[in-house]
């Protein structure tokens, strides 16, 4: 996959640190040791290297020692209640230390309501997604949502 991946780059005149490829846990059940092969592989090419759901299923702290990512998406089952449970609270607020003590950059999966923002900031999170922000919608939709015409065409009022 790293040799396809940087051909594919090469080929589309796309630089590699531009890209941030999303991994789950399970590309480690497999077969591990070709899997540190292969991200060492990536990240030696520039690709960034991001955790996706950390967090669900069978999350192992020995992934955040073993390989270098550089973003950690945390789950939405470990966000769900933060703001009415101090036992998720708790938990939520020390992983996210945690990682920054890693310094890897976090980013918060499932934030789905604006009671959720205050956590957030005392946690000193800055990078949220989930539906309290947009539901997921096709591409166009969304240039059409987020996108001022003129700032494409700038002759046009």
């Amino acid at each position: 996959f790293p040799a396809q991946a940087t051909k594919i780059c090469d080929d589309c005149s796309v630089r590699t640190d531009m890209i941030e490829l999303e991994l789950t846990e399970s590309i480690f059940i497999r077969d591990e040791k070709a899997a540190l092969v292969a991200l060492n592989s990536l990240r030696e090419v520039g690709f960034r290297l991001s955790l996706d759901d950390f967090g669900s299923g069978f999350s192992s702290l020995s992934y955040l020692r073993n390989f270098h990512f550089e973003v950690v998406k945390v789950d939405r089952s470990l966000v769900k209640d933060i703001h009415n449970n101090s036992k998720a609270n708790a938990l939520f607020c020390g992983l996210v230390a945690m990682l920054n003590r890693l310094q890897i950059e976090i980013v918060v999966e499932g934030v789905e309501q604006e009671s959720y923002l205050p956590f957030m900031e005392n946690a000193d999170v800055n990078l949220m997604q989930g539906f309290y922000f947009d539901k997921p919608m096709p591409y166009d939709q969304f240039l059409a949502r987020h996108t001022n015409p003129s700032d494409i065409f700038p002759d046009r009022k």
